[in-house]
């Protein structure tokens, strides 16, 4: 019914499945019909806003729920994280895939290093399953946003890492000494849950 109605999901399985335990109803709703992206949520939930963790684990969470390999094949999740993401959002216009008119958002991966490499073009083809459930961002070479280069060989061209990563550390003991201090903040569940070694 929420699929048939034109509602979109973005879906954010190592969040969800950190925080509540379960696996997104994702390959269902794409099996219904739905348009379906995938999202990395807010860094409580994993940490990592990765979408290289965020598709592994969407489609292993899909497979192993359904005690099958046949759900969310690679290319789908691939798709998930590029042009359905885009259309779930309504930005399809602009983004999600490389075509004449769409800004330029795009990575560039080394193939020629493990876990990319080797790459088999027949008579199988691993391009996108290394890529799906082996890549981890680290072979990302180039990072072009709207046709602006903010990431090349190793170095941000739009930021000094240093300089955030030092503000990131005091940012983060003045949230620490705040919530210390407020009684408030001492029955968030993920006060609880952190004390109670559930998390």
């Amino acid at each position: 019914m929420v699929a048939d109605s034109g509602a979109r999901m973005i879906c954010c399985s190592n969040s969800i499945g950190i925080i509540d335990g379960v696996v997104p109803p994702a390959a269902l709703f794409k099996e219904l019909g739905g348009i379906c992206g995938l999202g990395s949520d807010q860094a409580p939930g994993n940490n990592s806003h990765n979408m290289f963790s965020e598709m592994r684990g969407t489609a292993m969470y899909a497979k192993v729920k359904a005690e099958s390999p046949l759900p969310m094949p690679a290319w789908q999740t691939l798709r998930m994280a590029t042009i359905d993401g885009a259309t779930a959002l309504g930005i399809d216009d602009k983004t999600g895939s490389l075509d004449v008119g769409k800004e330029a958002d795009l990575i560039m991966l080394d193939l020629t290093r493990p876990p990319m490499a080797p790459v088999l073009l027949r008579p199988a083809r691993n391009l996108v399953a290394n890529l799906v459930y082996a890549e981890t961002g680290r072979n990302v070479t180039l990072s072009m946003v709207a046709g602006k280069v903010i990431y090349k060989d190793g170095q941000f061209t739009n930021v000094d890492v240093d300089e955030v990563h030092t503000r990131l550390l005091e940012a983060s003991g003045r949230l620490q000494s705040a919530v210390e201090s407020d009684p408030l903040t001492a029955d968030l569940p993920i006060v609880g849950l952190t004390r109670d070694g559930r998390m």
